[in-house]
């Protein structure tokens, strides 16, 4: 029997950065408010609303299967809450130097976490970095994040690891693991999502990938990879929603379609 890999992202891990974030200003310490861009999720929510009703409403195993990976692919602006510095957060760099960069301080378990938020602006583009630090100790990535100003291109990183490093030597394989979505929209129209969940194995290059691809008439395809590329599935659909999967496990092969 045909199966399927399902992932729930750990986005409670996040919500650590959400609870302690706060608004999308800040004192700039001269009395007034500094305004930060956050990303933008256009690309996500323009994806979304492109994919074909035959296809969103399909009960067909294999699409909801198919909706399921596009939905995770693009679920990055779940992220959105961490692109402002957190309440109390204190300037610790001013516009002069060319970045901004804050840092606040909250308690966590029976110590503290200190975020280092650094925020940066050119010509073309946004970009977001964060460290994080446990009581006294190191500093350790925490995200990164850059996108072109009209929200065309963008990636964002985020090291699932973090809460690791909070146990030091107690922990073996404590090293950074990251989920990486990037996201592009070319000149055609036509949008790419693509995310990549790390891993330490040495057996294959990544846990799984996902990569979406839709076209401005909401045709499109999606890829799935677990473990390198042994699991692939492999989807497509046309604009009406009409579809066709290939499961590859392996030097297996099964196929099949649905109908909107």
């Amino acid at each position: 029997m045909k199966k399927f890999y399902k992932f729930l992202l750990p986005l409670g891990i996040v919500s650590l950065a959400l609870v302690i974030n706060g608004c999308s200003k800040d004192d700039d310490g001269d009395g007034g408010t500094q305004e930060f861009e956050s990303i933008s999720s256009s690309s996500a929510e323009e994806v979304i609303s492109r994919i074909p009703d035959g296809l969103k409403n399909s009960t067909d195993e294999n699409a909801e299967a198919c909706i399921d990976h596009i939905e995770t692919a693009t679920s990055w602006s779940s992220f959105s809450g961490n692109f402002t510095p957190g309440t109390g957060a204190e300037k610790i760099s001013s516009k002069s130097t060319g970045n901004e960069i804050y840092k606040w301080t909250a308690p966590y378990e029976n110590s503290t976490i200190t975020f280092y938020w650094e925020y940066e602006e050119t010509s073309t583009k946004y970009i977001w970095e964060w460290d994080i630090q446990y009581g006294d100790g190191p500093l350790y990535d925490y995200m990164d994040a850059w996108e072109l100003k009209d929200g065309s291109e963008g990636e964002l990183k985020y090291n699932c690891q973090w809460a690791c490093y909070t146990y030091g030597e107690e922990v073996e394989q404590c090293e950074d693991i990251y989920w990486i979505y990037t996201w592009k929209e070319d000149n055609a129209g036509v949008i790419t999502f693509t995310m990549l969940y790390e891993t330490l194995e040495t057996e294959y290059d990544y846990f799984f990938k996902i990569e979406v691809i839709v076209n401005p008439d909401g045709s499109g395809s999606a890829d799935y990879y677990l473990h390198g590329d042994y699991y692939h599935y492999h989807y497509e659909w046309d604009a009406l929603g009409n579809g066709s999967w290939v499961w590859y496990l392996g030097d297996s092969v099964t196929s099949g379609n649905w109908s909107a």
